[in-house]
């Protein structure tokens, strides 16, 4: 459902680990992040989640209010550099197991299985279609960095490398990349406010910020906006959101307006534990 930066080639690269181990709290959530298409920016949903879909649709005026048109495809998205139509299975400790992309017609072309041990994933295979495209492996380094090696599964080779830093509640604070010589090459850095929501993040290189984002929040806790801007270009665009909740307060029904005028209708599924 949300813009996405162009070029992030390499984006199933983020984790949102948690030693917390989940059992009948009415207050538990269930973080949507990891190896999803929301691995940039990690949304927190309300109770055990077992498995949510998302899917995308151009915006239909009906009756006085903005319904779900024609399904995006895949090429409309990739124009756009939109987020996906996912499906995304998550176990009983809230980590994600399997992430399915999806084209128009509900066709599986992408997906990551990923393997999980204690708190955090330490492999997770990329697969298009039915071949393997891109491996990795997750070792821990401390309670708070965490260490990625993006493997060609052709050669078995070290196609580049990050170190992932977790703040003092477990959320993302940095990730730096190398390329397969060790050299550092894109540094990511994620902002929170005093209630720990996620309020942007940049992208920099050279110790020079390049592009990012920044959100604003409804009561509910929901992105109401999403400012996406270019610091190479000096081009920057502004997402607002309108949404309707499920008795969870998930949200299932979300329209992005851009100049206040429809653009995007997405809408969810869950299935809970």
């Amino acid at each position: 459902m949300k813009k996405l930066i162009a070029l992030l080639f390499i984006a199933a690269l983020f984790m949102q680990c948690s030693d917390k181990k989940t059992g009948s709290n009415p207050n538990e959530t269930t973080v949507i992040g990891l190896f999803t298409p929301y691995e940039l920016m990690p949304e927190i949903v309300h109770k055990k989640v077992k498995e949510m879909k998302e899917t995308n649709f151009w915006p239909l005026e009906k009756d006085g209010k903005i319904e779900a048109g024609q399904r995006l495809n895949t090429t409309a998205r990739d124009t756009l550099s939109w987020t996906p139509d996912f499906m995304v299975q998550f176990d009983e400790s809230g980590l994600a197991e399997k992430v399915i992309h999806l084209n128009e017609n509900d066709d599986p072309y992408e997906s990551w299985i990923i393997k999980n041990e204690a708190s955090y994933p330490v492999n997770a295979i990329f697969f298009v279609k039915d071949s393997i495209a891109g491996k990795q492996e997750i070792t821990k380094i401390n309670d708070t960095s965490y260490r990625w090696k993006i493997i060609n599964p052709q050669t078995d080779t070290l196609r580049s490398s990050g170190v992932m830093e977790l703040n003092e509640n477990r959320n993302y604070k940095t990730f730096q990349f190398y390329n397969f010589k060790g050299e550092p090459t894109s540094k990511y850095e994620w902002m929170y406010n005093s209630s720990g929501q996620l309020t942007g993040y940049t992208v920099s290189r050279n110790d020079t910020v390049r592009m990012g984002m920044n959100f604003t929040f409804n009561e509910k806790g929901s992105w109401e906006t999403q400012e996406v801007y270019s610091k190479i270009t000096g081009i920057s665009e502004t997402n607002r959101y309108e949404y309707e909740y499920d008795d969870a307060g998930n949200w299932t029904k979300a329209v992005s307006f851009v100049n206040e005028k429809p653009f995007i209708v997405a809408l969810r599924e869950y299935t809970y534990y």
